[in-house]
């Protein structure tokens, strides 16, 4: 007994040393759960301290023994992989030039393709995630716009958790919700981990209807910028789910239809670049990679 005595007490110096979990981290949460768990079977279970002949200990020595062993790997968990929070979202500003081209949301870093980009909207709110966990979680939403000589060229909306939270499986199926896409792949999404990549014609309506939120900002630089929104446009819909991460990035192009007329085809071009921006995602949402470079914007045939 003396000797775990002695193992707590490293324990205590250990955690002076190197100081405790982030209360919001999956690993502090789940480290002191089974802490509180353990210690309230040690003191509710009738048997806890029934001495056991063969095994020299009682319950509550057992009890001990696996809690400081979860403290231990909690502890070390916490060392190597913190929870990561995410740049400093008040610092970016509507009608914002991004100079270099990278933009930081939540704890990802997207660069955009080369040109000239303009923070046009952004929000943070909290809510829970569908098929996520259930309690309120902070999101980031972005929106940039990119035109030239007046005309708008692409909008890109990008949303995601302002931090890494604790989550074990996603129950969503982001490509349901799409019915009228022209094109549209899971890629490597899996069960609990879903992705989509989607392409739909998407009415200028659903943009300039918002009421509120990032497209309704959107919406009010574009008219007090005078640059107009094309009839139709080519909605390129990307998710990447990844532990306890996600990103949604919504890109709208102006589409090639004659005027009055809905797309019914997609372009190579716009494809191409879509799976490409998925790839990106993917490497960025998984952490193979620290920054998603999207490739250079799709040659799509300017509105007939």
């Amino acid at each position: 007994m003396m000797g775990r005595v002695m193992l707590v007490c490293e324990l205590v110096q250990f955690i002076a040393a190197k100081g405790l979990p982030a209360p919001d981290s999956g690993v502090a949460s789940g480290t002191f759960l089974a802490l509180a768990q353990c210690g309230f079977v040690c003191w509710r279970h009738p048997r806890a301290n029934r001495y056991n002949p063969r095994k020299k200990e009682t319950a509550m020595s057992r009890h001990f023994s696996r809690t400081v062993g979860i403290l231990v790997a909690g502890l070390i968990c916490s060392t190597v992989a913190p929870s990561v929070s995410g740049a400093d979202f008040n610092a970016i500003a509507i009608g914002q030039a991004l100079s270099d081209g990278v933009l930081d949301v939540g704890q990802f870093s997207i660069r955009l393709p080369q040109g000239e980009w303009t923070v046009v909207a952004k929000q943070q709110v909290s809510g829970s995630q569908a098929g996520g966990p259930l309690a309120p979680l902070q999101q980031q939403t972005v929106a940039v716009v990119r035109t030239t000589a007046g005309a708008l060229e692409a909008l890109i909306v990008i949303r995601t958790p302002a931090a890494t939270f604790q989550v074990t499986k996603w129950n969503n199926d982001p490509c349901a919700a799409i019915t009228d896409a022209l094109v549209k792949d899971t890629l490597k999404g899996r069960m609990f981990m879903p992705e989509c990549f989607a392409i739909a014609p998407y009415s200028s309506n659903g943009i300039t209807s918002a009421t509120a939120g990032p497209l309704k900002e959107a919406t009010t630089w574009l008219v007090v910028n005078k640059i107009p929104i094309p009839e139709w446009l080519f909605r390129v819909y990307n998710t990447k789910y990844s532990g306890g991460d996600f990103l949604h990035m919504n890109s709208y192009f102006p589409a090639s239809a004659t005027q009055g007329q809905r797309p019914n085809a997609v372009p190579a071009d716009l494809e191409k670049w879509g799976r490409e921006v998925a790839l990106a995602i993917q490497e960025l949402v998984s952490r193979e990679k620290a920054v998603a470079n999207l490739p250079p914007l799709p040659q799509i045939p300017a509105p007939k």
